[in-house]
C-alpha cells in the first residue's frame, strides 16, 4: 500500500482507477511502479556486463582461431598423416561457416 490508504482496484469506468481501463490505483492515487529486471536503479548491471566481457573474449577466441587455422592445420597434418587433406580442410571451413550460419 502507498500513501496510508486501502489498496483498490478500478474495474474501468466504475471509478475506482479514476475512469481508466482496469488499472490498478493504490491508496492515496499513485501507481505502484514496477522496479526492471535489473533492480531499476542500474545498480544490479553486474551480471549484464559479465556476459558483454564473456561473449567478447569467446568471439575473439573464435575469430584468432579461425584466421590462424594455417598454423593448425600443419600441427594436423603431423598428428593425423592417414587423413586427406581435403578432410582436414573441412575442419577449418567448418567453424566459421557454422559461426556465419547461427549468426554469430
Amino acid at each position: 500500500m502507498y500513501g496510508g490508504g486501502r489498496a483498490t482496484v478500478g474495474r474501468g469506468g466504475d471509478g475506482g482507477d479514476g475512469g481508466g481501463a482496469g488499472g490498478r490505483v493504490y491508496g492515496g492515487g499513485r501507481a505502484a511502479v514496477g522496479r526492471g529486471g535489473d533492480g531499476g536503479d542500474g545498480g544490479g548491471c553486474t551480471a549484464a556486463v559479465v556476459v558483454l566481457v564473456a561473449a567478447f573474449v569467446v568471439q575473439c577466441i573464435v575469430d584468432g582461431v579461425s584466421y590462424s587455422f594455417a598454423v593448425f592445420y600443419v600441427e594436423l597434418l603431423h598428428e593425423f598423416p592417414s587423413e586427406s587433406h581435403e578432410t582436414l580442410v573441412l575442419v577449418g571451413t567448418l567453424m566459421p561457416a557454422t559461426c556465419l550460419l547461427v549468426g554469430q
